[in-house]
């Protein structure tokens, strides 16, 4: 969907407003409001981001989300869990927010044996589930590798290494 894009770009409430107008005519459509999800999230408005995914599923139970990216914010990181969210990362790090190291690292290292995305998706989760296992040495020594002076357009990323760096 164009509105995933257009937040990632940096209009998230140009989108938001444009989604919110769409969903007055077309209150039938799930896409729309999976990208509601994306928008509001972006705009801070959690609960909002929450409501346009029961939405979504309501209208279609199976329309892929992002609401679990929403629920982590909120620390709801139980139903972080709950969610396919075809990511193990965030899966991941609920479970080392909720204290359960173990699992958060065996599901990583499984995860780096088939690996083949990004050098920068593959090294936040070696640092991860270095950081699971209590090897905060050899996290420290994954997240200095990183190329820090990278440009990123995904505030989520950013995000990401700038809490791993500031943990480590």
């Amino acid at each position: 969907m164009s509105a995933h894009l257009e937040v990632d770009l940096g209009h998230a409430q140009a989108t938001l407003v444009r989604l919110i107008d769409r969903a007055k005519q077309r209150a039938a459509d799930p896409e729309l409001f999976a990208g509601l999800v994306h928008a509001c999230r972006y705009c801070g408005l959690l609960d909002a981001s929450v409501a346009a995914h029961r939405e979504a599923r309501r209208l279609d139970p199976k329309v892929p989300t992002s609401v679990s990216n929403t629920l982590f914010l909120l620390g709801a990181h139980t139903r972080v869990l709950g969610e396919d969210t075809g990511d193990p990362y965030l899966k991941s790090l609920a479970l080392v927010a909720l204290g359960r190291n173990g699992e958060a690292s065996k599901m990583l290292a499984a995860v780096e044996q088939t690996e083949s995305r990004s050098s920068m998706a593959r090294n936040m989760r070696s640092a991860l589930r270095r950081t699971a296992e209590q090897n905060h040495d050899e996290a420290l020594a994954v997240i200095r590798r990183l190329p820090v002076d990278r440009v990123t357009d995904d505030p989520f990323e950013q995000e990401m290494l700038k809490d791993a760096q500031r943990t480590l």
